[in-house]
């Protein structure tokens, strides 16, 4: 693990209440702008531990450029030591004309 990761990963374990909200949101496709909102809905539902002076945009994305970060490692780390891989990217729109990429991605290991 690089120090990067290392540091990346003590903020996220620190704010465990931040790290699942972002990462529902992401899982959801909302926005970040989303973020700083739920604040509200956790102090209405008397949520221990939830200092307010975290819950800001810039927060956020400090957090999700970290998970990044780790993920990207992991997957490098993931495809180097495989033998063969095969990547495929299809662009679908919906009927209500959202826009979705599927990425699958297929390791074979010896």
């Amino acid at each position: 693990m690089t120090r990067l990761m290392l540091v990346c990963t003590l903020k996220i374990s620190g704010s465990f209440l931040h790290f699942v909200t972002i990462f529902h949101l992401l899982q959801q496709g909302c926005s970040l702008t989303n973020y700083k909102s739920m604040w509200q809905l956790f102090i209405f539902f008397k949520v221990p531990n939830n200092p307010w002076y975290h819950w800001s945009d810039s927060n956020a994305w400090i957090m999700v450029e970290c998970m990044h970060k780790i993920v990207l490692t992991n997957r490098q780390m993931t495809i180097q030591n495989t033998r063969f891989f095969s990547n495929s990217i299809d662009e679908v729109t919906t009927v209500d004309y959202q826009s979705w990429l599927g990425v699958h991605v297929y390791l074979v290991d010896g």
